[in-house]
This record gives C-alpha cells, sequence and structure tokens, in this order.
C-alpha cells in the first residue's frame, strides 16, 4: 500500500515539533513516499520552504494546517481544539490562507504565545477546496468521547461533515501514546465507532514531531 502521511509538523509548531522541512522531505524521499502533508499549529510559515524542498526532492507537497477550532470566538475562554485542513487545489491553498489569516485576527495570547481561533462560520465560508480531518487527541470529538459523551462527538462529526461534506475524514493514529486519562487506542476504538455509525471515511496518519524514534527524547527535552 501506498501510504502519504497527512499530518506532519515542522519547527513551525513551535515548542511542539523538531523537524526542518529539508529533513522531512529528505526522509519522505528516502521512504519512497510520494507526497506528504505540512500541518503546523495554527499557521503556513514553513509552507514555502517546503515547497522548495518539494521541488528539490520531487516529493509532492500537501500545504495545510492544523487549525484552533472554537465553538465561539466571542469567548476567550472557550476551548482551543484541533482540526486539519489540507489544501486540494489553488483556491483550496487561497482558502487556507485566508483561514489562517482569519485565525490570527481572532487569536487570544496566553503566556506569551499567540494562538489563532477559527470557528465554524469562517470554516464555512472558506471550505472550498479543502479537505479536513478529525486530528489528533486534541480535537473536540476526541474530547466528548473522553468524556464519555459519544452524542456530543457525533454532533461535532456532523458540523464538519456539514461543511466539507465527503472531504471530511475521521482520523486514526496508530501509535501507543498512553498518558494520564488519554489512550490513544481507546480513543482509535472509539472514533471507529462514530466513522462506521455516521458513515463517514476514515484515514490513518502519523502525526509526526520528529523524524526517528531515537530523536524522541530530544523532542522531549
Amino acid at each position: 500500500m501506498r501510504f502519504v502521511n497527512l499530518h506532519g509538523h515542522t519547527f513551525g509548531s513551535v515548542l511542539d515539533a523538531i523537524i526542518r522541512p529539508s529533513e522531512y522531505f529528505s526522509r519522505a524521499k528516502e521512504l519512497g513516499f510520494k507526497a506528504v502533508a505540512i500541518t503546523d499549529h495554527g499557521n503556513m510559515s514553513q509552507i514555502y520552504p517546503a515547497y522548495k524542498e518539494s521541488k528539490k526532492t520531487g516529493v509532492k507537497l500537501i500545504p495545510g494546517n492544523e487549525i484552533y477550532f472554537v465553538e465561539s470566538l466571542s469567548d476567550e475562554k472557550s476551548k482551543r481544539r484541533h482540526l486539519v485542513l489540507l489544501a486540494s487545489s489553488e483556491k483550496g491553498y487561497q482558502n487556507l490562507c485566508r483561514i489562517t489569516y482569519e485565525g490570527f485576527k481572532n487569536s487570544t495570547t496566553i503566556m506569551g504565545k499567540e494562538f489563532p481561533r477559527v470557528d465554524a462560520e469562517i470554516l464555512k465560508k472558506y471550505s472550498e477546496g479543502l479537505y479536513a480531518t478529525s486530528a489528533c487527541g486534541g480535537s473536540i470529538i476526541a474530547a466528548h468521547l473522553y468524556a464519555g459523551d459519544k452524542d456530543g462527538a457525533k454532533r461535532h462529526a456532523e458540523v464538519f461533515r456539514s461543511i466539507f461534506q465527503d472531504r471530511f475524514y475521521i482520523e486514526l493514529q496508530p501509535h501507543s501514546l498512553s498518558r494520564g486519562n488519554f489512550n490513544q487506542k481507546n480513543l482509535n476504538d472509539g472514533l471507529k465507532e462514530i466513522a462506521t455509525e455516521m458513515g463517514i471515511k476514515m484515514v490513518a496518519t502519523c502525526d509526526s514531531h520528529y523524524l526517528m524514534p531515537e530523536h524522541e527524547k530530544f523532542h522531549d527535552m
């Protein structure tokens, strides 16, 4: 099977990833990947450097952004949740840039770090040419599953499906991360149930933050 990682971070995800775009694309070429996505947190700062590496290596770049989704922009205490957006066309790229811009217009600053925020209305307005995935354990769907609220998880899955239609996917991550009340395997099981019951397609991603397994200690540091 040909695998394309649709959820990958560079050091553009400040204080959260340690991969340079040059390393990311070189490794992708070594592995025989035909394409990879760049989905940094809330910003697109490394898309142009990644584009240059794409041209150099021949590995296709899929521009993306793991946005901070909130239910209410007027409430600064509204929880920020992750949602991955991927551009599939020139129009999609323009809309991805616009959503990123709108996010920073509605940002909040916490402990000196700026968090761009986007709500459903912004997504509706600029959804053309974009795919969306439910993201990681930091998504609003995952938050409801942690709380034992399956109906709430399905309600938000329906919000995203209504915006992106068949371009919305439930995202599964085949790793064994388990910390506190978070367990990826349990989350995957819950997500698969929702996807099956609602007829939403699924996709597997890496959600990569460092390049090689032995780099984990440096990432944690």
